[in-house]
């Protein structure tokens, strides 16, 4: 009898050294597993932090690029190199320190009805622009246009005069009296059309050339806006 119950008792015994040990066993499986969680938890967020932190370092590099612009800009809001414009053919500078370079030349002309003429390329914008201001009541008639250095002689030295580009006219009105009409439409409509007012009065200083406000030169559409907005005049946005 007794040794019946010793047994029965080793066996209890053993059992729950048995199960003590299934209970360490698991626990000790669970925590490592928590802290296999915990860890790729954190990496994780790290990750993201790490994500986050370059995202918003690339947000302020730009906008700092950006401000930069923005302070930079509007020092030379229409400088010729920027738009890719300096020695296009339209923006040919002619002054007494900018002469024409050697071999200029103009690859064909157009006449007009009245015997001048111009650059053959600047004919389509130059109709339309005086068929839009007849359209308004006007009468614009150019009183002069391309002319040679031989016939410039005594006005001013070889090629340093506009009228040599042939991109040039000088503008009046065919109705007496109505010359200032003419030009007031051409001072606030012609970049429209490409061209500007070569050599406005408050210019002079500039240009070095005064009362010759009937002048019209075609620079091109994109390049007369950008002038007429900034109120520039050739030499100023070619920084010359």
């Amino acid at each position: 009898m007794l040794d019946n119950l010793k047994a029965y008792w080793d066996r209890i015994k053993e059992n729950d050294r048995l199960y003590f040990r299934i209970i360490w066993i698991a626990a000790i499986t669970v925590v490592v597993i928590a802290v296999l969680i915990s860890a790729a938890t954190v990496k994780i967020k790290g990750r993201k932090a790490l994500k986050a932190a370059e995202a918003a370092a690339k947000a302020s590099a730009t906008e700092a690029a950006e401000e930069v612009v923005e302070e930079v800009a509007p020092a030379t809001p229409t400088n010729a190199l920027i738009y890719g414009t300096e020695g296009a053919w339209q923006l040919v500078l002619t002054n007494a320190e900018n002469p024409l370079p050697s071999g200029y030349s103009i690859p064909e002309f157009t006449e007009l009805r009245n015997g001048h003429k111009v650059d053959s390329r600047i004919y389509p914008d130059l109709q339309q622009m005086f068929d839009d201001a007849r359209a308004e009541g006007l009468t614009p008639t150019i009183t002069s246009a391309y002319k040679t250095a031989e016939e410039l002689e005594g006005i001013s030295e070889p090629g340093t005069n506009d009228h040599e580009t042939g991109l040039s006219i000088d503008v009046m009105s065919e109705e007496a009296g109505k010359d200032a009409d003419v030009w007031d439409w051409f001072d606030a409509n012609c970049y429209k059309y490409g061209f500007i007012n070569r050599y406005p009065e408050s210019k002079q200083d500039v240009t070095g050339v005064s009362n010759d406000f009937h002048h019209y030169r075609y620079v091109g559409k994109e390049a007369a806006k950008m002038m007429y907005d900034s109120n520039q005049c050739l030499e100023e946005f070619l920084g010359k």
